[in-house]
């Protein structure tokens, strides 16, 4: 019997109250390591499944899933908003994210979820007034929540983008021309999805000239999303990449079948012992369309 098999639910919460109050030893942090593993059979049956049922409905998309760092898992604990915040509850470390071509095929994905599955609450950030934009349904099974993000490849542009500037900038911390940044790029991205042959404006901004998000980043995402076959899949394996996020340089990449969830999750702990949190980015994900989905799923892991 593994460490978080002899936890009930009520010392796992208590578990997360020590990793927000940020008196937590060691000890601690490999019941949380041990406390993910209970996720793997979640996410490995549900990116099935939604595989099967998506491909029933539309032709094109890039389904992948996580499980959420340690790391993160412990920072959104310590949020002043999520104080409070039962570790049982935490409705994201389990992970999928279903990228589709546009707005109707994101309607089509939610509604074939809602018809099969058991929704336990949905979140539509597509018409709020932040500049975040997507679709979070979140599932409940055997009292572990799995967290879905649907997302049309304008919106993946987006959250990439907010991503490439930092763990604060994702949290709503930056700089005001950081800001202004944003806050254009994401009116752009709603104006792709919602009005038909849109053809971007000239815009009068520093940075939207120098990183050319629409004509360089979103243009090639959609490109190399266009590409992707559905006949041509492959089956699904765990994938595990570091990524340095100083050097901006993916230096590692490894895949394993799904018979080898212990040697994936043993690699995983390593690195994540080894590396600084700080530095890399290490991600740990399910595929069923080979390791070619990383362009689209975690394109500034390839732009420089």
């Amino acid at each position: 019997m593994n460490a978080s098999q002899e936890l009930s639910q009520k010392q796992i919460n208590k578990l997360g109250k020590k990793f927000r109050d940020s008196i937590y030893d060691e000890e601690d942090f490999s019941f949380l390591e041990e406390y993910k593993k209970e996720y793997d059979e979640i996410l490995i049956n549900k990116t099935s499944k939604l595989s099967e049922l998506i491909s029933k409905k539309i032709n094109n998309f890039i389904l992948v899933g996580r499980l959420k760092r340690t790391n993160s898992i412990i920072r959104k604990l310590q949020r002043k908003k999520n104080y409070g915040m039962d570790l049982t509850r935490m409705s994201d470390i389990a992970g999928l994210r279903i990228i589709v071509n546009d707005i109707k095929d994101q309607n089509i994905i939610i509604e074939t979820i809602k018809s099969n599955l058991q929704i336990d609450k949905i979140y539509d950030y597509r018409e709020t007034e932040q500049n975040y934009r997507s679709v979070h349904l979140v599932l409940r099974e055997n009292n572990k929540y799995l967290e879905i993000q649907i997302r049309t490849v304008a919106q993946q542009t987006w959250a990439d983008e907010s991503e490439g500037f930092g763990e604060h900038a994702k949290q709503g911390f930056y700089s005001e021309q950081v800001g202004s940044y944003l806050k254009i790029l994401s009116d752009v991205v709603y104006k792709i999805d919602n009005i038909k042959d849109y053809k971007i404006e000239n815009i009068d901004n520093h940075l939207f000239e120098i990183k050319s998000p629409i004509k360089g980043k979103y243009s090639l995402i959609k490109k190399t999303f266009n590409n992707y076959k559905l006949n041509t899949l492959e089956p699904p394996k765990y994938f595990l990449i570091v990524y340095d996020s100083l050097d901006s340089t993916l230096i590692s990449e490894d895949d394993f079948d799904l018979d080898e969830k212990n040697e994936v999750f043993e690699l995983y702990k390593y690195k994540a012992k080894l590396l600084d949190n700080d530095r890399y980015e290490i991600i740990f994900f399910i595929s069923s369309l080979g390791n070619q989905v990383l362009r689209v799923s975690h394109p500034r892991f390839f732009m420089r």
